[in-house]
């Protein structure tokens, strides 16, 4: 038969038109591609038999491929060859009929090493040919076989799914083709590719009969094994020579290189050591992948110990890549094989890391399989030590490497989008005639629709028209360029891309350009948006203190040439912690946002508005002419800020606090002027809020006693500065001292004694509050457990809590310990809460009040009246007692108003059944007052001032009668 010459291709295909009868499309030797008038194709073997010309339809195209269909050409050849007939061989398969033509086939298919198996349902037996046995493992001297040797012979991880499969097949859900394992008697494994059908069923539909043939893949799917390993050390390459190009911290670099070796499972472990000052001991400085302890436990040296045997060691003293194919084998990894079988690791190679020709430690890669490191590996390890050691040696170095890297760069770029090439037109531009298909994806048309477009110059945007062609119109053979455009998409997007180009002159004269384009339109709106946060704020757009310092700069050039003044203003949320913690961050973020609103709307074009994180904001105030535009602008922003705002269905009065510095009176930099401004506004928040302050010296003076008492105050517990005084508190009628309050004091070697009221709120702002009302209630408590052991009688001790004890911490555990650690009974332990801590999280504090009570604990509220509890509170909290403010004692006697409102505590305490003690009470006259009104308890200077514990003692023995005798004068 005649054998054309010419490929098989799909445009040769595409340009036969056939009417009405078959066409021959190609000639394989006897073998034809032919074109039904349908539009369908197939394969035709023509041979000859017996003197007679047949044909054989060999299978559809494309479903059978050309190399299928070559296949089942040599497989009619060898029928041929064997006395038998094809043609003959298929109708009797077909037929079910075993016999010559069965036979026929099992010899062709000998003759391409497969084998054939015939599978009798009823009886279990498999024939088979001597093919089928050897590939099963089984005897190949006999030529049927039960069929549970068959399916013992199958690896036992994959006979479930060979089971299945067959049991679809039988069912007539799916034809049986599977590859799987054979596991034969002698350990030897091999893939094999199985494939089969049911040729006969009985009247029932039930199969009687099943046919198939067995080759083996294993040598395939070790290629394709490589070849998925060969794109890995590809992909490792390209992703760490981009590491190097970043020239990224040492640590990071070696610890990156790592996490890429062990991706996709390349390699089991990936680790770098470097050699140590004492030039023995190799030290892990990266590790990647399933180490578990490996690197911590293991010692491992580059000197002639045993433990310098390893491939490490010898990688390092050698300079040269050192292979381990087998763990198990290699007698100088004694030292390690015991923890490298736990971890699974079978083969390991190391080569060297040179800096500047010294080698200073190695690269390591361990891989779970015997004999893993073939030349590509090992030229993948040697090729990455090289390049990180000279990237560890000589960052200038990398200059070199770019470029030499840089074309597999592009190659690897351009894999994953636009490729194309185009070819020169009389009109001088290039027209596509061929591009992938991701060009869909960046223009928006469809490959043909751009294809038949030709030149996609006519995509770029107008102003970018110059620069295409520059880079691209007018390029000179073998030149190259890069270059970035913007492109109109379809719907009418602008995306941006890189385009890379060569042009090329072919033989003939014709000028070809080749090139690729990356979609990097992301990439450009992502370093937008992070160069847009680098002098913002993500939340509200704002500039944020980068940004706000260049203003300044800008504007402090312009009021220095022009004389004139300008003013910082640094502004505070009140209470928007409150927002925060009662309704959410959203609603916080709201609250922020319509913050900005409304201060957009105080402020003139050319100031400028910052915020600095949290609820704190700065503004700009430039050129003003005098203060009074100043308190002008700062008395519009309190106004419109305390209008009510709704979130969330919650309505919100918002205030804040503004604190304002003024260029050049009170500085003349940014940072002083900040601060000063932030000072200020510190005085106005503790002026009440909602309220606006200038900066004076006073404040600075004020602001720098707080730094150094903060200061200082962090040394007092641990030097023994603090001290817990106590005063008595006592029984009006009967003069029986009934209890003390625990008072905090503060003796400094170098300031004396410091009062309360100048420590306490420091020590409240900064948080050391906390620390020292825990140790001020341990004192407390050890110490009046003390005075009952002495002999004295049970006195309770009345301890203060500071909000944020109350609110931040764990109370309820911190006062049980104290009362377990020093052996007070609970009900002489009286905490004493302000109102506004009442007044905090209600829900909350409720909670803690109550597992306080629990602990049998006494409550009381201090400086009642000074507050804003209300009566429900008092109910809700079940306190124990109120504790009369010292400002309405005070002047009790001569303030009407003082003296209706002491008495409206006391009836009320006596109506709600609770216990009532003025403090502060100094004089007589207050006493007698007191007494008058019904008040039970009192403390004060007209009894004792706050004494040492040791004073303290000696005032209870004056004062207390022990039990049976007789009671104390009254007061």
């Amino acid at each position: 038969m005649a054998r054309s010459a010419a490929p098989l291709t799909e445009s040769r295909i595409r340009q036969i038109k056939t009417p009405d009868k078959p066409t021959k499309l190609a000639d394989g030797g006897g073998m034809y591609l032919l074109l039904r008038p349908d539009g369908s194709r197939y394969w035709r073997l023509d041979y000859r038999f017996d003197g007679k010309r047949k044909t054989l339809a060999l299978g559809v195209y494309p479903k059978i491929s050309l190399g299928e269909a070559r296949r089942r050409r040599r497989a009619a050849k060898a029928l041929l060859a064997a006395g038998q007939d094809p043609g003959a061989v298929r109708k009797a398969d077909k037929a079910n009929k075993p016999g010559a033509g069965a036979d026929g086939q099992a010899y062709a298919l000998a003759i391409l090493g497969e084998g054939m198996w015939d599978w009798d349902l009823r009886s279990g037996q498999v024939r088979h040919n001597a093919q089928w046995a050897q590939l099963m493992g089984l005897d190949d001297r006999q030529q049927e076989h039960d069929w549970q040797q068959a399916v013992a012979a199958l690896h036992e991880q994959d006979r479930e799914t060979v089971m299945t499969a067959i049991r679809h097949c039988l069912e007539g859900t799916a034809a049986f083709e599977c590859e799987h394992r054979i596991r034969h008697a002698d350990g030897a494994t091999i893939w094999v590719r199985n494939r089969g059908e049911v040729m006969r069923y009985d009247a029932d539909g039930t199969p009687l009969r099943m046919v198939g043939s067995l080759c083996e893949v294993t040598e395939q799917r070790h290629e394709a094994r490589v070849m998925r390993c060969h794109n890995l050390l590809l992909q490792t390459i390209a992703a760490v020579n981009e590491m190097l190009m970043q020239e990224l911290p040492e640590q990071e670099l070696m610890a990156r290189i790592c996490q890429e070796l062990v991706r996709d499972n390349l390699f089991r472990m990936a680790w770098i050591g470097l050699v140590d000052e004492d030039g023995v001991t190799v030290r892990p400085v990266a590790e990647a992948g399933s180490v578990r302890g490996y690197l911590a436990q293991a010692d491992i040296r580059c000197d002639d110990s045993p433990q310098g045997q390893g491939p490490t060691g010898k990688a390092i003293r050698s300079g040269i890549t050192v292979i381990n194919d087998d763990t198990e084998t290699n007698r100088q990894f004694v030292p390690w094989r015991k923890r490298a079988r736990a971890q699974g690791y079978r083969s390991s190679a190391s080569a060297p890391l040179r800096v500047n020709g010294r080698v200073i430690g190695a690269l390591n890669v361990y891989s779970d399989e015997a004999h893993a490191f073939g030349p590509e590996k090992r030229i993948l390890l040697e090729k990455l030590a090289a390049d990180l050691g000279v990237a560890m040696g000589n960052r200038a170095a990398l200059a070199a490497l770019r470029e030499s890297e840089e074309r597999f760069r592009l190659i690897s770029s351009v894999a994953t989008d636009l490729l194309y090439s185009s070819l020169q037109t009389g009109t001088g531009f290039y027209a596509f005639d061929w591009a992938t298909a991701s060009a869909d994806r960046i223009f928006g048309y469809t490959l043909d629709e751009i294809l038949e477009q030709g030149c996609w110059r006519s995509y770029v945007h107008p102003e970018d028209l110059p620069e295409f062609d520059r880079n691209i119109t007018h390029l000179a053979p073998g030149q190259r360029s890069e270059c970035e455009l913007r492109i109109i998409a379809r719907d009418g997007a602008t995306r941006t891309i890189r385009a890379y180009s060569m042009e090329v002159k072919s033989d003939d004269g014709q000028h070809r350009l080749y090139g690729a384009c990356q979609d990097i339109t992301e990439r450009r709106q992502a370093e937008a948006r992070i160069a847009f946060l680098a002098h913002h704020d993500a939340l509200t757009g704002l500039p944020n203190r980068v940004l706000l310092r260049d203003r300044f700069e800008q504007a402090l050039a312009v009021v220095q040439r022009a004389r004139s003044h300008m003013a910082v203003l640094f502004l505070d949320l009140d209470n928007f912690k409150v927002v925060n913690d009662s309704l959410g961050h959203a609603a916080g973020d709201e609250l922020l946002l319509a913050a900005v609103s409304r201060l957009s709307h105080c402020m003139r074009d050319s100031d400028t508005i910052s915020r600095q994180g949290g609820d704190e904001f700065v503004l700009l105030l430039n050129d003003i002419p005098d203060l009074d535009t100043v308190k002008r602008i700062a008395t519009d922003i309190l106004s419109h800020l305390a209008e009510p705002l709704e979130i969330n269905g919650h309505v919100l009065n918002t205030s804040c606090s503004i604190g304002v510095a003024i260029y050049p009176g009170d500085g003349s930099d940014f940072d002083s002027l900040l601060q000063k401004a932030d000072t200020a506004m510190y005085n106005a928040k503790g002026a009440g809020r909602n309220s606006y302050r200038f900066f004076d010296e006073q404040m600075n003076q004020q602001a720098q006693e707080h730094l150094m008492l903060q200061h200082r105050l962090h040394q007092a517990l641990y030097r023994a500065e603090l001290q817990v005084h106590y005063q008595p508190q006592l029984e009006i009628g009967s003069g029986k001292v009934i209890g003390v309050e625990a008072l905090l004091r503060w003796q400094n070697a170098e300031l004396g004694e410091v009062a309360p009221d100048r420590f306490i709120p420091v020590a409240e702002s900064c948080g050391l509050i906390v620390p020292i009302g825990a140790w001020v209630l341990e004192q407390a408590c050890r110490q009046a457990q003390a005075w009952r052991q002495a002999g004295l009688s049970d006195l309770a001790v009345s301890v203060n809590l500071s909000a944020m004890q109350f609110h931040r911490f764990s109370l309820v555990e911190m006062v049980a310990g104290v009362l377990g650690r020093s052996g007070l009974p609970p009900h002489l332990l009286e905490l004493e809460l302000t109102e506004s801590i009442l007044l905090q999280d209600v829900e909350g504090t409720l909670d803690t009040v109550r597992q306080l009570k629990r602990l049998g604990v006494r409550l009381s509220i201090d400086d009642f009246g000074t507050g804003y509890s209300s009566l429900s509170y008092l109910k809700r909290f079940a306190v124990d007692r109120l504790k009369i403010d010292q400002s309405f004692i005070r002047d009790v006697n001569t303030d009407p108003d003082n003296a209706a409102i002491v008495r409206a505590i006391i009836q009320l305490a006596r109506s709600l059944r609770l216990d009532i003690i003025a403090e502060g009470v100094e004089t007589p006259a207050q006493l007698a007052f007191l007494r008058e009104e019904g008040c039970r308890e009192a403390q004060g200077y007209l009894f004792s001032r706050p004494l040492q514990p040791a004073a303290m003692e000696a005032f209870l023995r004056e004062r207390i009668v022990p039990a049976g005798a007789a009671n104390g004068a009254a007061l």
